[in-house]
């Protein structure tokens, strides 16, 4: 089980993949010299991580599903966008309308994410979505 950073871990990692130094998520060897985990920290200053949400649709985490629609649904579309590096190669539409697409993409995040694979944005999924999208790396 890997361990979540704490702000000031997280800020020196942005540090340090901006100056091109290859680091990696203990326990996940796949997060080593990965190109697209190091664009992503590029988008973030020390200044940033820790202090403004990445996505600022809502602060309203309601359980959200396939029918699902309005700012939660984007809030989690937008997550999605900063937390699966796939996401950017087939993207997904922050459009507030939880269709079958957006399902995929949860469900592809749930998997890399380790947690239950359900199609749903619950409370463990929102967790994880607003960890990983605020996070320098992708979780896959």
């Amino acid at each position: 089980m890997r361990s979540i950073c704490p702000v000031s871990t997280r800020a020196l990692l942005v540090v340090l993949v901006s100056l091109g130094v290859a680091v990696g998520a203990v326990g996940s060897p796949a997060y080593a010299n990965n190109a697209s985990n190091a664009a992503k920290a590029t988008h973030a200053s020390t200044s940033d991580v820790g202090v403004q949400d990445i996505c600022n649709y809502t602060i309203q985490r309601p359980t959200i599903r396939r029918g699902s629609s309005g700012p939660a649904v984007k809030q989690a579309q937008c997550y999605l966008y900063w937390s699966v590096w796939g996401a950017h190669v087939e993207p997904i539409a922050i459009d507030g309308q939880f269709g079958p697409r957006t399902e995929y993409w949860v469900r592809v995040f749930q998997r890399c994410a380790g947690i239950t694979v359900d199609g749903i944005v619950g409370s463990q999924t929102w967790s994880y979505l607003t960890y990983w999208a605020n996070s320098p790396y992708y979780v896959c």
